[in-house]
């Protein structure tokens, strides 16, 4: 089950480095990170183009257009079975991708709900903890299949 992860980011190309650091230290192959720079002005557009990861797909807005119109975007290029968002501030613990798709497969195949032509997770396996750099708590994320 392969799982597209979806970071909206603007004007934090430090924290964005740090996230996929994160992200890309897991031991899962079937994943995919689709980052929406939302016309930042810090280099962001710059460091992303010159990424050499098949693993990392770009979307690079040329007026800002907002967070949640970033992560519709992302979610257009997505090929995955699952959807995932996180910040752009977050570090994703060492098995968080492991523990979507295994949740994931033990709730939301049980109890499936549509939504949009896609499976919704039920809210049961709705969120799962990130560490978020900006907040210094735990933030959520949610998924879609």
């Amino acid at each position: 089950m392969n799982i597209s992860v979806i970071i909206p980011t603007y004007n934090r190309l430090e924290s964005l480095k740090k996230c996929l650091c994160s992200l890309l230290k897991t031991d899962r192959d079937d994943f995919e990170i689709i980052i929406v720079n939302d016309a930042s002005t810090d280099g962001t557009k710059e460091y992303l183009n010159n990424l050499n990861n098949p693993k990392i797909k770009t979307i690079h807005h040329t007026e800002n257009k907002g967070v949640s119109q970033s992560r519709n975007d992302g979610i257009k290029l997505s090929q995955s079975d699952i959807i995932a968002f996180t910040d752009d501030d977050c570090e994703a613990q060492d098995k968080w991708l492991d523990n979507l798709a295994q949740n994931f497969m033990t709730v939301a195949l049980d109890a499936p709900q549509q939504s949009a032509g896609r499976t919704a997770v039920p809210p049961s396996v709705q969120t799962c903890p990130i560490k978020s750099a900006r907040t210094r708590r735990f933030n959520s994320i949610s998924l879609v299949r």
